[in-house]
């Protein structure tokens, strides 16, 4: 014997409507709210808060880890 649950179908229908609805959102606004500049390497530093040290410190440990794992790291900092 089939069992249904009655408006089992709908509710999904409706949550799937609604998580579409958040992703989109979700998905689009942070692009709208702030223009992204084009990316410079390996470290884009677009808040300007890393020092010069600092990038050569880590510009050093990225180097370190692409050598060593293959691995590569981006580090990026934007302005609030």
């Amino acid at each position: 014997m089939i069992t249904r649950r009655v408006g089992t179908g709908l509710a999904a229908r409706r949550r799937t409507v609604l998580l579409a609805l958040a992703l989109g959102a979700a998905l689009s606004a942070p692009a709208s709210a702030q223009d992204i500049p084009e990316p410079v390497g390996f470290i884009n530093d677009f808040a300007e808060v890393l020092s010069a040290v600092d990038e050569a410190r880590t510009l050093h440990l990225i180097d370190e880890v692409r050598g060593k794992s293959g691995g590569e790291m981006v580090i990026v900092t934007m302005p609030t």
